[in-house]
């Protein structure tokens, strides 16, 4: 008998709220933070495929902390400059047309 892939402890997101403006990238950065906090369940599995889980939540949890830096430094340039730049704003607009 095969072992099955287990379920994750919550459901990921399903959608960011994609509404072009300034908060739309700190948006998807708290987004895959959220998904950092979903975990593989491993109780009576092999100890082999175990450990390959359990490396996957190690690694997830170290993407958590990777994004939660990034949220950090983002809310602080935000900080620093509340309004995106001249040139991130023509960026953004020729992106549309």
């Amino acid at each position: 008998m095969s072992e099955t892939t287990p379920k994750l402890s919550r459901e990921p997101i399903i959608l960011v709220d994609s509404t072009p403006d300034s908060e739309y990238p700190i948006r998807i950065l708290r987004a895959y933070r959220v998904n950092a906090t979903a975990l593989w369940k491993c109780e009576g599995m092999s100890d082999a495929t175990t450990a390959v889980y359990e490396q996957m939540n190690y690694d997830q949890l170290a993407r958590a902390r990777l994004l939660d830096a990034a949220i950090h430094r983002l809310e602080a340039c935000a900080t620093r400059n509340p309004e995106p730049s001249a040139a991130s704003a023509d960026l953004g607009a020729s992106a549309v047309t």
